[in-house]
């Protein structure tokens, strides 16, 4: 059972709370007792989707959900006993952090956003939290939040809608109040006839925009790790997780269907918006998506390449992807103190630059340690950006510019300056593992594409309307490492 909700900023600075009832504490009070009783949750979990959960105190546990794409903690409190478990607390913050991004039509919420539309949240949590216990019915469908929480409205202007409505019954005579009931009953079996719904995740109100749109948004998100071996790269492991995101603007109640290219890629067993029309005998076939679309934004499917599976099958060799490869050299020099990176941007026409370029560099240090060596990484050459030394000795940063042209092969090249003098016979100090992280937008890293998005029936273009449909794709790196 679920006693209070609380959204927090990655510092931990409160944004939102959600209180089911008197006694449930505020989060003030929460913080001060997990600072005392379970301070690893203090911890920074920035770097991935991450849920982590302790005990605070009798028969009460909190559960704290880091959604990396809005850079928020989600945090709730629930009772020990009548508890589930950890996955269905992640799987519930995780759908409240959805709800909230397809209920404002937003690719990130911003605490700005949340903190004007503090009145629409708590509604829309009131929406999704019955009794203490998720909402079961259909309510957790947006369109059916939208219904009950209007996105346009402040809650003040329903207040005052219902007091004027409630003064104007109190002084319209009761004859004529009878009247106006019996009109209301006269009107109620065609209104229930246009309101009817066709699906439950699509609003039984006419939708009325003023072009029809269809957008697709692809987004992969690619982990690998690389090994050098006699200046070969070798994949050591790999995968690549995928998301199809729709914006559906369309008047009526069309069917439309969405065309996948997996260009060979097997994806597995994907998740499917309930939306998705699946054969009798349960086969899913990417390369012809049918569907009745939700208004507004969401998430139609979510798949994984499992990279290892397909080197082991096919026999091949991957030593790139994502349009880049990289290769370094320890031991160059007279000294044998120097180290060279070179990185190969590759060129694809529809990808024009790489976006926010930027290589974590990790040298030996156990070595310097064991001998007691005190140095510094010293820029020989540099073609692009600049090289920062982290305080933390054994470590720095290549940063690149915001965006770095494709087609372009930079090349840094740098040496260990020893501060103190290098006793005979101690090995080099040599650069071990490269962590890249970067994006692109204009083609996948599987090379997966949308073929064609069609609308197979159920939509009227009027004279002054146009129909707008098209697909974006964008790639980003997860772990991307390059290690002897």
């Amino acid at each position: 059972m679920y006693l209070s909700f609380y959204i927090t900023d990655t510092r931990n600075k409160l944004v939102f709370q959600y209180l089911l009832g008197a006694t449930a504490p505020s989060f003030k009070h929460l913080w001060t007792r997990v600072q005392s009783t379970c301070p690893h949750l203090l911890e920074d979990s920035s770097s991935d989707d991450y849920l982590d959960h302790a005990v605070v105190g009798r028969d009460l546990e909190v559960y704290k959900y880091f959604s990396i794409t809005n850079k928020l903690n989600y945090w709730c409190l629930a009772s020990t006993s009548k508890s589930k478990g950890p996955l269905d607390c992640f799987t519930l913050l995780e759908t409240m952090d959805c709800i909230l991004l397809e209920y404002f039509d937003k690719d990130k919420l911003s605490i700005k956003k949340l903190v004007n539309n503090y009145d629409r949240i708590s509604l829309i949590f009131n929406c999704c939290i019955e009794a203490g216990e998720p909402n079961v019915s259909d309510m957790l469908y947006v369109n059916k939040i939208k219904e009950a929480v209007p996105e346009r409205s402040d809650l003040s202007k329903f207040i005052s809608s219902t007091a004027h409505n409630l003064q104007q019954a109190v002084q319209i005579p009761q004859q004529r109040q009878q009247q106006l009931q019996q009109n209301q009953i006269s009107r109620g079996s065609t209104s229930l006839v246009e309101n009817e719904e066709v699906v439950p995740w699509r609003t039984s109100k006419a939708s009325k925009h003023e072009n029809n749109e269809l957008y697709v948004d692809l987004l992969e998100t690619f982990h690998v790790v690389f090994e050098t071996k006699k200046s070969r790269l070798r994949l050591v492991n790999g995968n690549i997780h995928g998301t199809v995101d729709v914006r559906s603007y369309l008047n009526n109640n069309p069917l439309v269907s969405v065309k996948l290219n997996t260009m060979g890629n097997d994806i597995g067993v994907p998740t499917l918006h309930e939306c998705v029309e699946i054969k009798d005998d349960g086969e899913f076939l990417p390369s012809n998506i049918t569907f009745i679309p939700p208004d507004g934004k969401f998430r139609l499917l979510e798949y994984s390449v499992d990279l290892d599976s397909q080197v082991k099958q096919s026999g091949i060799r991957i030593n790139s992807i994502g349009l880049m490869s990289l290769h370094f050299q320890n031991g160059l020099g007279k000294d044998s103190d120097e180290f060279e990176l070179s990185l190969n941007i590759e060129n694809f026409k529809k990808v024009s630059q790489i976006d926010d370029l930027k290589l974590d560099l990790q040298f030996n240090v156990e070595n310097a340690d064991a001998i007691e060596l005190s140095y510094k990484i010293k820029i020989l050459r540099n073609t692009h950006g600049r090289f920062e030394n982290s305080a933390a000795m054994g470590k720095g940063q290549w940063i690149f510019d915001k965006a770095t042209a494709t087609g372009t092969v930079p090349v840094l090249r740098g040496c260990i300056e020893y501060e103190s003098v290098k006793p005979n016979g101690s090995k080099n100090i040599d650069l071990q593992t490269v962590s890249l992280e970067y994006s692109y937008t204009g083609r996948s890293a599987s090379g997966i594409y949308v073929d064609a998005i069609d609308i197979l029936s159920g939509l009227t273009i009027g004279k002054n309307t146009k129909l707008y449909k098209g697909a974006k794709y964008r790639t980003q790196t997860g772990d991307f490492q390059v290690r002897l």
